[in-house]
């Protein structure tokens, strides 16, 4: 660690912190696009589908396809998905939204 990097990091340490004053965060658009890109070498079958909540709890949901086939795909996986996790929460008794923040953990 350089001297400057460690004068730097121990006088954000002496700064007083306000968790309740986080300055709101959204993933940058080139993180989304370097995942598109990196999804597949053709363009015709690339895809991503993301979802994310925001600091407020804002839900965030990204979708990009190269083609209408992997679009379907895509959401044909998140259905099975959501339906699998419905159907494991009721035969386990575990609420999905039993605001602990560890839904299916």
């Amino acid at each position: 660690m350089s001297v400057s990097l460690c004068k730097s990091v121990l006088h954000n340490k002496s700064m007083n912190f306000d968790p309740n004053n986080i300055p709101s965060f959204e993933m940058p658009q080139q993180i989304f696009d370097k995942i598109y890109d990196f999804s597949s070498a053709s363009e015709v079958s690339r895809g991503v589908l993301i979802a994310y909540l925001l600091q407020d709890g804002s839900p965030i949901i990204y979708a990009r396809y190269g083609s209408r086939i992997v679009e379907f795909g895509l959401r044909k996986a998140m259905e099975s998905y959501l339906e699998e996790v419905e159907a494991s929460s009721s035969v386990t008794g575990i609420d999905i939204d039993n605001g602990d923040g560890l839904e299916g953990l």
